[in-house]
Order: C-alpha cells, then structure tokens, then sequence
C-alpha cells in the first residue's frame, strides 16, 4: 500500500474538464498555473492539462471539483465543467507519444487517406523520421511535382 501511495496508484485523484473559450486553452492554463503557486498547500489540484486534439478543454488533474472550481473561478474565458470525472481510458491515447515511422520506405506504393489529395495512389521517394513526414509523387498524376504529407496520412499499399 505505501507503494501505490507513492506512485500514485492508491490516491483518489480524478480528471475533470472545465470548458473554455476555443482558443484561450493556454491562457488559461497559465492563468491556473499563477493562481494554484498562491494556493499550492490549500488545494488537491495536481495539474493541468491542455490538448491540442481536445478544443476548448482544460483538463485538470484534483481530488475533488471544489479545489478545481475555486481555481477557475471568476475568469474571464471560463464557461463550465463537465459533470463528473473523465476516465484516464477515454484520453489515454492522447497521452502516449505516437511512434516514430519504422516501415515506411523509399519506393513503397502508398495511399493518400487525409487531405486534399485522399484516394489517390502515390510512391514515395523521401521519408524524414525527424519530422515525421515522407515526400510522395503520385502515379496519376501528369507532372511529377513533389508533395510532403504527414507520415500517418498515408497507408501502404505495396512494398
């Protein structure tokens, strides 16, 4: 049991989301974040969280909705909460870095699945595993122009 209070495992913190206004996420975020150093001995709020996939959210990491409600409460942007808890199961793959590109290669014959360009058949000629990307040409196409998609917007086709 002292193990699991010490990794986290046994405390009862939950996750909430209070709703803000689309684009104001960070700021107040921030905001929370000079508000809670005043109050950090007074409060089971543990963090805050903000994710690009989830707009106009702020999740925030507590033992109980009171200390997260006293932190936004009176701020500009702030619009409401969700009632009850968020399950960490609902948000996890958000969380967990996604991996690097391992199996696309030069010369691969893939399909474009997102974008302007969704259906069409491509080979790729360049993969970049720093920024995630490859470099593609289409096969229909009638001029070879050079397009650079994010790596999981394609799917292989033929190896």
């Amino acid at each position: 049991m002292e193990q699991e209070k010490e990794s986290g495992k046994g405390s009862e913190i939950k996750i909430f989301a209070v709703k803000v206004t689309t684009g104001y996420e960070n700021t107040t975020a921030f905001i929370i974040n000079e508000r809670y150093k005043a109050v950090a001995d007074k409060t089971s709020v543990v963090s805050a969280l903000v994710l690009d996939e989830i707009k106009s959210y702020v999740m925030v990491e507590a033992k109980n909705m009171g200390d997260v409600l006293s932190l936004f409460y009176g701020l500009k942007h702030v619009k409401g909460q969700i009632k009850g808890m968020i399950d960490i199961k609902e948000i996890e793959h958000l969380l967990v870095p996604k991996e690097a590109i391992t199996d696309l290669k030069e010369g691969y014959e893939v399909e474009i699945i997102f974008g302007p360009f969704k259906g069409n058949i491509a080979e790729i000629i360049e993969v970049d595993k720093s920024k995630n990307e490859v470099t593609v040409i289409l096969k229909d196409a009638v001029s070879n122009i050079p397009i650079h998609l994010s790596a999981e917007y394609v799917k292989v086709i033929k190896k």
